[in-house]
């Protein structure tokens, strides 16, 4: 198992690259959802065919650069990615069936975002989502907003 705080610093980083430089020159947004993988895969269903299932483990390690890239290139299609305790993409392309219920949220934030704050406050996933909107991006824990990051550095 590696170290939670590693992966979700590594993705923080490639979630900043999206937020700054989007996709073929087109603001784009998504998200990771990582750690208690197996609820949240209960949570979850796929939106489209899955580029990352069905490959060996190491073909979703978002520790290497290509998976990073490749993750930055599919950010575009609608779906989250789901990481596991390792750092693995295990899924992506997965839309979150979980309840917004007693949720408060800052107005504005669109769908992306109330999915990532119910499926963290239904488990112990933490998830990074970065809006298609301005770039910006927010970092879920327990169905709360632990860290805001502007990449524009603004």
């Amino acid at each position: 198992m590696a170290d939670l705080n590693k992966i979700v610093e590594t993705i923080i980083e490639v979630a900043i690259q999206i937020g700054r430089e989007g996709r073929s020159a087109q603001p784009t947004g998504t998200m990771f959802v990582v750690g208690d993988t197996q609820k949240v895969l209960e949570r979850s269903f796929d939106s489209g065919v899955d580029p990352f299932r069905g490959y060996a483990r190491k073909y979703g390690n978002l520790f290497d650069p290509r998976v990073q890239d490749d993750a930055k290139e599919l950010a575009k299609l609608d779906g989250a990615f789901i990481v596991d305790g390792d750092g693995v993409i295990v899924r992506s392309r997965q839309i979150l069936e979980v309840s917004p219920d007693e949720l408060t949220m800052t107005q504005g934030l669109g769908a992306r975002h109330w999915a990532a704050a119910a499926v963290t406050r239904s488990t112990s996933a933490i998830a990074v989502v970065v809006s298609q909107a301005t770039g910006s991006v927010r970092v879920y824990k327990d169905g709360n907003v632990v860290t805001y990051i502007d990449p524009s550095g603004g």
